[in-house]
């Protein structure tokens, strides 16, 4: 389910603020794959990215949200 919302500060990694006013110091931002948290790895395509707080899912290049799924299993 793409979405036109984007990420506010998503060109800066270290200032990311989640539409939700989630940041990188509060809940944080999560490496993202298949429905899942994965570590910074060869799992991970190293763009996708999700809100801690409100588990949006966006591109971490543009701040583009990609989706918005109900739950995301933490590793």
């Amino acid at each position: 389910m793409a979405s036109n919302e984007r990420m506010i500060n998503a060109q800066d990694p270290d200032n990311i603020t989640c539409l939700c006013g989630n940041t990188t110091i509060a809940d944080g931002f999560m490496p993202y794959s298949d429905g899942h948290e994965v570590e910074p790895d060869h799992s991970w395509d190293g763009i996708q990215m999700f809100c801690g707080a409100c588990f949006r899912v966006f591109d971490q290049n543009t701040g583009v949200v990609l989706s918005r799924p109900e739950q995301i299993t933490f590793l």
